[in-house]
């Protein structure tokens, strides 16, 4: 027991390849319905977005490389401060 047998297998495959296609089958009707509606919003938006990123990511540099520092717990039994 606790294993993994044949027919959980089969579903998390199936379930993942569902997901899968479900994902790019919305992705291709949502672009298709986006070029038909604005090609220009379509080709201008992603670099919008960019920028966008790029400055939030620059104004928040700073903050990012603190918050990301590995801190060392203290080895187990002993009491930190002391």
């Amino acid at each position: 027991m606790g294993g993994l047998n044949t027919v959980d297998i089969v579903v998390i495959v199936l379930f993942s390849l569902l997901t899968t296609s479900s994902a790019i089958l919305m992705e291709l009707f949502i672009t298709t319905a986006l070029v038909l509606v604005n090609p220009l919003i379509f080709t201008v938006a992603p670099f919008g977005f960019g920028r966008i990123y790029a400055t939030v990511a620059m104004l928040l540099r700073k903050r990012l490389a603190r918050n990301s520092r590995v801190r060392l717990l203290p080895p187990l039994g002993t009491r930190p401060g002391r």
